[in-house]
């Protein structure tokens, strides 16, 4: 078993995340290597199909966080609210192709990544989770954030 991630990228907790460039549904190029002021929330949701239950966690965990973290959805579609705080990502656009290989991998994902200012994948879990995980590392003066 590996020990040392200094040198190594991906996206299992502990590692340095990938960098990545996209295309935000808004038209803004969205620049990982740019965003190291605050954590990243990297939040797959997935509206297909009928679920919705995704889609409002994102919504709800990102009027609660919004201000403490960059909070990136990557769905399909275009999709803007009113949540200034929100990036949303089309994971079907072309220009996003590096993102959503390394934080999407299913068409279906819900799978939310935490990433700490020092570009560390801190923590991952279910988007249906994030009232059990997120205050734990938003709300609390880690030493990596």
């Amino acid at each position: 078993k590996e020990h040392d991630f200094s040198a190594q990228t991906g996206t299992q907790v502990g590692i340095k995340a990938p960098n990545f460039t996209a295309v935000s549904t808004a038209g803004d190029t969205i620049i990982s290597s740019n965003m190291q002021d605050k954590p990243m929330l990297i939040a797959n949701s997935c509206g297909c199909g009928g679920d919705i239950r995704s889609l409002e966690a994102y919504d709800e965990m990102t009027r609660q966080y919004g201000n403490k973290a960059y909070m990136i959805n990557i769905d399909t579609g275009k999709r803007e609210l009113d949540i200034e705080e929100s990036i949303y990502i089309d994971m079907e656009d072309e220009n996003n192709i590096d993102l959503v290989n390394h934080f999407r991998r299913g068409y279906c994902s819900r799978v939310c990544y935490v990433i700490d200012v020092n570009y560390t994948v801190i923590d991952k879990f279910e988007i249906t989770d994030w009232k059990d995980v997120l205050p734990k590392i938003l709300d609390s003066e880690r030493e990596m954030i």
